[in-house]
Formats: C-alpha cells, sequence, structure tokens
C-alpha cells in the first residue's frame, strides 16, 4: 500500500486503542503516523526511505521488500526501542507498536500480503482473497479515504469540534476520565467546573459530584453525602460532566507554630467552593472525622487529599506544614 494509506490506517487503529487509554493529541496522532510509515524503511522510494536513504538502501539490497521490517520481529525489537517514551507518556510509546502493526495489517489487506513470521516467507492475509487490494488501485483510495474518515473520528474529534476522543464517548472509563481532568480541569484560570460519574464498586452504586482533585493515581468527588477516593478498580464507566464556568485560582501557605484556626483566615466571607490540599505536623484531635477518605488525622499528622474547606473538622496546633489552596469562583 502506498504511504498515505498506511497512515490513514495507523490513526485508525491507534484511535480505537489509544483512545480507551486517554486523550489523544495531535503530537500522539504524529507518532502513530511516522510509525505506521516505519516498515517501508526497507522501500528507497518511500517517504522515509528517502530521508534515511542510506538505511534505506543497506536493508533494500540485504532483504529486500516486505521483509525483515514486515514481520512480528521487528514490531517486539522496535516496541522495546521505544520503551524510554513511557517516561514522557504511556501514549506515545503505544503509538509505536499500534503505528507498525497497522501497517503489518493494511500490507496483509493486498494481493501480496505479508510475511508476518519472517523469516518464514509465508504471506498472511486479514481480508478474503475476494477483497484484497491492488496498491494503487481505485480501492486503495477508497481504503485511505474510508480510514481517514474513522481516524478523524476517533482520534481527532477533539480536533473538528468535540471535546475528547469519539471512543473515549463510546466507552467511557477510569484512565479516560483522569487524564481529561488532568489536562483541561485542574489548571487556573477560567474553565468548566468538572463533575463525574460513574459506577462505584464497593457500594454497588451510582455517585455523582464535584470533581475536587487528583493525587496522581486516583480521582477524588465531593457528593451530597461524602467523599469517593476512585481508582480504576474500583470503578466502572466514568463520565465528565461540566457545570458552569469558574475562575479558578491556587496558592500555596507554609505554616508554623499556629493553630488550626488559621487555615481558614485568609478566605472569611468567602462562600466559593476552596479546596484544600497538604500534610500538617502537630497536635491534633477531630470530634468527628466524618470524610476519612480525605482527611486522615493521627495526634501528630493532619493530611489533607483535596477536600472542600468547609468539610474540615479538625482541632489543634500546627507546628509546620504547607497547604495548597484551589478556590473555584464563578466565572
Amino acid at each position: 500500500m502506498m504511504g498515505m494509506s498506511h497512515a490513514a490506517f495507523a490513526l485508525f487503529l491507534y484511535g480505537l486503542l489509544g483512545g480507551m487509554a486517554g486523550d489523544i493529541t495531535i503530537s500522539h496522532m504524529a507518532v502513530a503516523a511516522l510509525a505506521g510509515l516505519l516498515p517501508d524503511i526497507d522501500q528507497p522510494q518511500s517517504a522515509l526511505g528517502m530521508i534515511f536513504f542510506p538505511v534505506s538502501r543497506y536493508i533494500n539490497s540485504k532483504y529486500g521488500h516486505r521483509t525483515v521490517t514486515h514481520c512480528l520481529r521487528f514490531v517486539l525489537i522496535m516496541s522495546v526501542a521505544a520503551l524510554p517514551l513511557i517516561f514522557l507518556d504511556f501514549l506515545y510509546w503505544l503509538a509505536v507498536p499500534v503505528g507498525i502493526f497497522a501497517h503489518l495489517m493494511s500490507d496483509g489487506m493486498t494481493v501480496s500480503g505479508v510475511p508476518l513470521l519472517y523469516p518464514n516467507t509465508t504471506p498472511f492475509y486479514f481480508l478474503p482473497e475476494s477483497m484484497l487490494i491492488k496498491t494503487g488501485s481505485i480501492h486503495e483510495i477508497a481504503f485511505f479515504a474510508v480510514f481517514m474518515i474513522l481516524a478523524l473520528l476517533f482520534a481527532g474529534i477533539g480536533y473538528i469540534g468535540g471535546s475528547i476522543s469519539l471512543i473515549a464517548k463510546i466507552m467511557p472509563s477510569f484512565m479516560s476520565a483522569q487524564r481529561q481532568y488532568v489536562a483541561k480541569y485542574d489548571t487556573s484560570g477560567v474553565h468548566d467546573i468538572c463533575y463525574i460519574s460513574g459506577y462505584y464498586i464497593p457500594g454497588s452504586l451510582d455517585v455523582e459530584g464535584l470533581c475536587t482533585g487528583s493525587d496522581g493515581h486516583n480521582l477524588i468527588i465531593r457528593t451530597n453525602t461524602s467523599y469517593y477516593l476512585l481508582t480504576e478498580h474500583n470503578t466502572k464507566k466514568l463520565k465528565i460532566q461540566t457545570k458552569g464556568a469558574a475562575n479558578v485560582t491556587t496558592s500555596e501557605r507554609v505554616l508554623e507554630h499556629t493553630h488550626v484556626g488559621t487555615i481558614y483566615n485568609d478566605f472569611k466571607g468567602i462562600d466559593s467552593p476552596i479546596i484544600i490540599s497538604g500534610v500538617l505536623h502537630g497536635n491534633f484531635y477531630t470530634t468527628e472525622n466524618r470524610h476519612p477518605e480525605v482527611l486522615k488525622v493521627t495526634k501528630s499528622k493532619a493530611t489533607l487529599n483535596h477536600i472542600l474547606l468547609n468539610d474540615i473538622n479538625l482541632n489543634g496546633y500546627i507546628e509546620s506544614g504547607k497547604l495548597h489552596y484551589k478556590v473555584l469562583k464563578d466565572a
């Protein structure tokens, strides 16, 4: 197949699989498209072959076309080579094996097939013989058009008027909700207020509430009655909803040798939601801890995990500590 067809199919497959893991950006899509072209580096006339001509000419002269770079072994080697991308973003790494395998799949839809088990040269096909495509034919043009449209729907809907990928709308998940929250709602400035709904497995109930924050692994929501610490393992079908806009401001404060009441001082008379997180050391007690998910108290330590200021029921003396405040004022 031609390069444009490989890129379109790589974007489609990556949008389908990557969209389940999070929100796909243009840079993620670019990596997937490049990975979708990579196996044709064994062809000097290909897009990457012309850029890396010495490497391409060497591979082509020694192995030919559709051999060492068109097999499962190549997918595995490049997946391992791309592992450092995980430290940047898991979705960047995922784009590499998905893009390369998409290339092999699309070549397996042509009359030539693809030698997935090379050096065994037996070709594999991903379509019935009667539906196999001839490279450069009108059928390949149709293939490109169909999968380019699908790629835009699955991976690129955020760039043509939507907010998240179509697959995230069809199959809502914790990972998608968390990535959305961190990218769009856990920032300063004017933006929508984030509410999250889903099914809470331990309680066998549907929950919905204001998302007060993320601790890097979990999402915290405040319902009408309590807080829930949502994780990938204790929830299903999380969805993000928005209810109005807010001007979000953040600040930090170091506290030393003062009473707990100090944490309220800067916000007297403010009716807006104020979310607090941080760790305090000192001497503490609480008459009734109604929210143990987000407020953990011992005699010498108090940990606040994205809890509303009005929900804090804490007394005592602060020897040292640092708090992060997030204020949601109506925009």
